[in-house]
């Protein structure tokens, strides 16, 4: 999923795309993605990325290697160029990564992984433990001739959606994630790219197969939205029914439609740990998932097992245009009265929130109101354009182009060389080198 926001900087006004967990190919005048990890191996591993004119940054947690250094060393509290390996002279549009791994893709359609692969999610045809360094993804077999349009990584496998809409998954093949119908775990790894299963729809009475336009990857599940707004599941079913199928048993092989959103028109997703939201188009946010900490639906912690409906609190009519999930925090911009404003929800026990209240594992909420920018925010009279969310940290594209992040800075992952320690109130990213 790719947000993307003018910015009038001088001397020039921007483009910055903030991405989670998928991008799109494109050109601009300048471009920025931000991409944070999911919650697998969380905590202190966790890194960050933007592109800005085609250039790949980094900061944060290398313990994977998933900066693509070339090195094991700790990583950098600050951004830094990465353009080793087989990304040297690549121009990148858009990057993914989810706490080990990380998929990139180029201007040239061609895709880069690097950081951990024992799985097989480097899709290179290897099982290497570690790339330190950019290494290609596998294109002369099922991706061969295909246009590259999304990407999205998890922990032990990577998918991408290409632009006749059909998708390819590679990596760990149990609990079905891959979607390519074969029985869980037989055989256990692909080590380059395969077809995904394509599902068929009925719209107004022709039958045809689906094309995706969009798509997400958490542990063990995929996530996935088509061009005529449904949404699509498959992989390993969990306690936290994840897949939004009604229950929590029984692995899904293929993609499979969430009923639960039938007759509603989505046109986003996206996933953090164990929950999902996907934003109908009239501004509607729907969850479902885990929720112990209200990060699917406000004001419970019972597990959702299909889509429901955020509720919302307080003065206004506001709209949601723009979503994002962390470990067990969600988010969200809205239009409120024409004002942009910054929702947020779930826990906030490292500050993830941004309300400037950390410490609370569950917050009392029974639905999402607008938050108000904190005394000492670095967002104070700024409009945001975009947002992100790691395990327990969340960051924002500003329309004067400026990032900022708040929450979990355990590996530097807040990006601004400050002390490490957790930050309820959104700080200034320093800025690109």
């Amino acid at each position: 999923m790719t947000l993307t926001a003018t910015t009038p900087t001088a001397p020039t006004p921007a483009v910055w795309t903030i991405t989670y967990r998928a991008g799109t190919a494109g050109t601009a005048v300048q471009r920025a993605a931000t991409t944070l990890t999911c919650a697998h191996n969380a905590g202190s591993n966790v890194a960050a990325f933007a592109i800005r004119n085609g250039r790949l940054y980094g900061w944060g947690s290398n313990l994977y290697g998933q900066l693509g250094l070339g090195t094991s060393a700790a990583g950098p509290r600050t951004p830094v160029r990465i353009d080793g390996g087989t990304l040297a002279g690549k121009t990148i549009v858009a990057v993914d990564n989810c706490s080990r791994t990380v998929v990139a893709l180029a201007a040239d359609n061609t895709l880069h992984a690097f950081g951990a692969g024992s799985n097989g999610q480097l899709g290179d045809g290897s099982t290497s433990t570690t790339a330190y360094s950019p290494v290609a993804v596998d294109q002369s077999g099922a991706l061969k001739g295909k246009t590259i349009v999304a990407i999205a990584s998890a922990p032990a496998h990577s998918v991408v959606v290409a632009s006749d809409g059909t998708a390819y998954a590679w990596g760990s093949r149990s609990g079905g994630a891959l979607g390519d119908d074969n029985a869980s775990g037989a055989p256990g790894a692909q080590l380059t790219p395969t077809a995904v299963r394509m599902p068929i729809e009925t719209v107004g009475g022709v039958t045809t197969t689906a094309r995706f336009t969009a798509v997400v990857a958490i542990t063990g599940i995929t996530v996935a939205l088509s061009a005529t707004g449904r949404v699509y599941t498959w992989g390993t079913a969990n306690i936290s029914g994840s897949l939004g199928n009604g229950t929590t048993s029984g692995d899904v092989l293929r993609p499979t439609q969430v009923v639960g959103l039938a007759g509603k028109n989505i046109v986003a997703i996206t996933a953090g740990s164990s929950h999902v939201l996907a934003l109908g188009d009239d501004g509607t946010v729907y969850g479902w998932g885990r929720n112990d900490s209200g990060q699917a639906l406000p004001g419970s912690t019972t597990a959702q097992l299909a889509p429901v409906a955020v509720p919302k609190t307080g003065p206004g009519g506001y709209r949601v245009r723009v979503i994002a999930a962390g470990l067990d925090h969600s988010h969200a911009i809205a239009v409120d009265s024409g004002t942009t404003v910054r929702l947020g929800w779930g826990a906030q026990s490292s500050g993830q929130v941004g309300n400037g209240v950390s410490g609370t594992a569950v917050p009392s909420l029974s639905g999402v109101a607008p938050i108000a920018e904190p005394d000492g925010s670095s967002l104070a009279g700024k409009t945001v354009a975009a947002l992100g969310a790691g395990p327990y940290s969340t960051f924002a594209i500003a329309t004067d182009g400026t990032l900022h992040a708040w929450g979990a800075d355990t590996s530097g992952t807040l990006g601004d060389d400050a002390t490490i320690g957790n930050k309820s109130i959104p700080v200034r990213v320093a800025a690109l080198p």
